[in-house]
């Protein structure tokens, strides 16, 4: 088996071999790190696809290589048949219950809450912690929010998340839209690019930031910035024009029912963009507090390619 570099963004077409972690003859376990490879925007350990060995090291520390080369030839692992045959009998025992899981997940129905029966103390719950009524699901059958919904939400937001069919529209796009979309990017490949600039009145947001950042701090253990207030108008922009939140995938137009915003980090190396995934669920502090970390990962080198 060949160890390849994976994919590592768009504009990344090849890597540099830092560090081996294992030797020729050495065995290894199946996701177990066996190289770190580096990049002008991060560093990743490309792990073991299957428990095995190193059979040849193709390329060696310090050279580079390109995206989809061969890092290494991979063989078999002594005992790595039984051991598999193991696991296999350990996974035919226990698939009858993932199966089971899976049928009580999918009879599991979550009720649309209704905003027009919230009572005061829900009201005030949802508004001090800045949440979206839309997101969290009622328990009751008449679709009444109740306090406990509210804080399970937020002791647990990631449960409330839209399944993988629910988060992409898949549209067949038609002849005349790939004409459009071929001519438009052979345009920006040729033609030179321009940033169009307009000014707005900041005033309010500076009115706001003053009065609430010590209570923000307090609360939350970080700043109140600009960009929570630039991510929440980039979402509700997103809502109100839908199209924009889409990509052309092979013949298709991937329309995205969930929102992840870019946040451009300037480092020693270069700008990264590492990505505030879900960012319609998350509220003023969340951002604040998921832009410091990433932030912080960025300029120590650690981010990962889930990051980005």
């Amino acid at each position: 088996m060949e160890l390849i570099v994976p994919t590592l963004g768009e504009s990344i077409t090849e890597a540099t071999v830092t560090k081996w972690h294992k030797k020729v003859g050495d065995s290894f376990e199946a996701d177990e790190p066996l190289v770190e490879i580096e990049t002008d925007k991060i560093t990743v350990e490309v792990p073991a696809p299957s428990a095995g060995s190193i059979s040849e090291i193709k390329v060696k520390e310090g050279a580079d290589v390109n995206i989809g080369g061969v890092l290494a030839l991979l063989g078999d692992k002594k005992n790595t048949i039984e051991a598999s045959g193991l696991e296999k009998t350990k996974i035919r025992e226990n698939l009858k219950n993932f199966q089971d899981i899976k049928s009580h997940e999918k009879n599991e129905v979550s009720i649309k809450a209704d905003k027009d029966k919230l009572s005061p103390s829900v009201q005030k719950l949802i508004s001090e912690n800045d949440l979206n009524v839309d997101r969290i699901s009622s328990t009751r059958k008449d679709g009444r929010l109740t306090k406990e919904d509210v804080i399970n939400f937020i002791n647990n937001p990631s449960a409330q998340k839209t399944s993988s069919k629910e988060r992409e529209e898949v549209v067949k796009m038609s002849k005349i839209r790939k004409t459009i979309a071929t001519r438009l990017k052979e345009s920006q490949n040729t033609a030179a690019i321009l940033t169009t600039f307009n000014e707005v009145d900041m005033s309010e947001i500076m009115k706001v930031r003053e009065s609430k950042k010590e209570d923000f701090m307090e609360r939350y253990g970080v700043k109140l910035g600009f960009m929570s207030f630039f991510v929440k108008a980039v979402v509700s922009s997103l809502l109100e024009y839908p199209a924009v939140n889409a990509e052309i995938r092979d013949d298709n137009i991937v329309y995205k029912n969930h929102f992840d915003i870019g946040i451009a980090v300037g480092t020693e190396k270069g700008l990264v963009v590492p990505v505030l995934k879900d960012a319609d669920a998350m509220t003023f502090g969340d951002i604040e507090q998921n832009i410091v970390e990433l932030s912080t990962k960025a300029k120590e080198g650690s981010l990962t390619m889930d990051d980005l």
